[in-house]
């Protein structure tokens, strides 16, 4: 739910301020779920705030990790998928190689 109406909280100063806070709270853990359909939702949702400005390194070298763990590690396709659209629609947020 939180995905699909992405554009309209981002334009929300309101709600965009809090988007990082939301992302490490309630989608991370997804990531770690056993049920492979929540942590393509997890990659999925990501993609939609890919356009927000961390201020917390540690949050957004979290959101590279569980993408890069999930794309070399996860077994079912549609986290793949999810995964590869992230990494090649939006370039991992246009991150710099230096926080890689």
């Amino acid at each position: 739910m939180v995905g699909s109406l992405a554009d309209i909280l981002l334009k929300k100063p309101l709600y965009k301020s809090q988007m990082e806070q939301l992302l490490a709270q309630f989608v991370y853990p997804e990531f770690s779920s056993p049920h492979g359909h929540l942590r393509a939702r997890a990659c999925w949702v990501l993609q939609h705030f890919c356009n927000i400005k961390f201020n917390e390194e540690t949050i957004l070298a979290e959101a590279i990790n569980l993408t890069q763990r999930a794309l070399l590690t996860d077994s079912e396709l549609p986290v793949k998928v999810f995964i590869y659209f992230t990494f090649t629609m939006k370039q991992l947020c246009d991150i710099s190689l230096d926080l890689l």
